[in-house]
């Protein structure tokens, strides 16, 4: 990892040292920068964390990263494009070792070392070639399929888009697993590959995407899903809506468990006067019966979060623990709404504020034990300087069980500074 880190700052560096030989609009570069502190109190498990802390656990740390994108206009038909995260990591916990000396640190055993997990993660590497009647992007890039639920990741993969304006299709292939062996005659061959399509169909008022997307897995487990989905943007005089409906299916354990999805989302929002600007979504998902397992999406980073997508950190705290569509995690669906305000009070000042409220859709479900979950956040954002923002959110998660756990609610306070460039 550490070699690899330093062969892609050096790479950066050739292409920032190299500018000086392109033209102004051939090197275009972008990124972010956040640094994070959390205070949570009851917060308990959440996918976010690679770690699982009870309920109750308090949790309170400091985390940054660090973005970096360089774009290489190559041609007006052709660009390539490199991205990647530093330092993703929690300050004095998993940061590096390296960059700090105490006393009796070689003393301290390998707890330190162990911990010593500083994050470098390269999230885009292709080339994209754009022609009159078609496209073509080729290497490691961003894929979306559904409202960031059915299927999100960054996969090496192909996705070649047809233009036939208004409509535009692009057919997708992507390696997401090539298994134990590049060689497709052995017994250890397990590749796992993603085919999918996607049609839009793109007006002034309104947009609509048709999408289909499966997964091939060659191993014994043989787990193969398929979505299906439509969604639907528009603006309908003041109200700007996004509807989706998605069907999920296949199997995985060999053929001996059943996939089932049936989700549906809708959301819409509309400003009231130039300071205030409200919303209003529902979703719902069918329960699976008692011999499938509910599938609500093929893969994701959990970027559906509706009870945070108000907020600035929004996907990097959510207040409900599983798929909105499944938040008993227990194959039950959901019944849920949400509610929210913005408020744009200056120039640069900003606030706003989100209360939801969800419920298995079949509470009677086998092993599901939650009742409810009432969601509430609210934040406020200041710019403090040029691209540059100050923001502090607070998240509260009340759920309400019956099988005799406690009902505590959780409480979480991030306060970010943030630039984008």
């Amino acid at each position: 990892m550490k070699k690899l880190s330093i062969i892609m700052i050096a790479l950066i560096s050739a292409f920032v040292m190299a500018g000086t030989s392109f033209a102004d609009d051939r090197l275009e570069m972008s990124g972010q920068f956040y640094v994070r502190a959390y205070s949570m109190e009851g917060y308990g498990n959440n996918n976010m964390w690679t770690a699982t802390y009870d309920d109750g656990d308090d949790l309170n740390f400091i985390r940054q990263k660090f973005l970096l994108g360089i774009k290489a206009n190559i041609a007006d038909d052709v660009y390539a494009k490199l991205r990647a995260d530093y330092g993703e990591a929690k300050w004095g916990y998993d940061y590096s070792r390296g960059a700090v000396a105490k006393a009796g640190f070689y003393q301290d055993g390998l707890a330190d070392v162990t911990r010593d997990n500083t994050q470098f993660n390269l999230e885009r590497a292709y080339i994209n070639i754009d022609k009159e009647m078609w496209s073509l992007r080729l290497g490691q890039q961003f894929l979306a399929l559904g409202i960031m639920e059915v299927f999100d990741g960054n996969p090496t993969a192909a996705n070649l888009k047809l233009k036939f304006d208004p409509v535009n299709v692009s057919l997708i292939y992507a390696k997401l697993d090539e298994g134990t062996s590049i060689a497709d005659d052995l017994d250890a061959e397990e590749d796992t590959d993603l085919y999918a399509f996607n049609v839009s169909y793109d007006q002034d008022i309104y947009s609509a995407d048709f999408f289909a997307v499966m997964t091939t897995d060659d191993s014994d487990n043989d787990d193969s899903p398929y979505g299906i989905g439509l969604n639907v943007k528009a603006t309908l005089g003041c109200i700007n809506l996004n509807t989706e409906l998605a069907y999920l299916g296949g199997d995985t354990d060999d053929g001996d468990t059943d996939y089932y999805g049936l989700q549906f989302y809708i959301g819409a929002d509309t400003k009231v006067s130039d300071m205030i600007t409200i919303g209003a979504e529902f979703l719902w998902a069918d329960a699976a019966d008692d011999d499938e397992a509910q599938l609500t999406n093929l893969g994701n980073w959990d970027d559906f979060a509706p009870d945070s997508s108000n907020t600035p950190v929004y996907t990097y705290v959510t207040n409900i623990n599983y798929s909105p569509f499944d938040p008993a995690e227990a194959n039950a669906g959901v019944i849920g709404a949400f509610l929210s305000a913005d408020f744009n009070i200056m120039d640069g000042f900003k606030a706003g504020t989100k209360i939801g409220y969800l419920e298995p859709e079949d509470d009677d479900r086998l092993g599901c034990e939650l009742d409810s979950i009432v969601s509430f956040n609210a934040f406020f954002l200041y710019r403090i300087a040029t691209n540059t923002d100050f923001s502090v959110t607070y998240f509260k998660s009340s759920p309400d069980y019956d099988d005799g756990r406690p009902d505590d609610s959780t409480d979480v306070f991030v306060a970010q500074l943030e630039l984008n460039f």
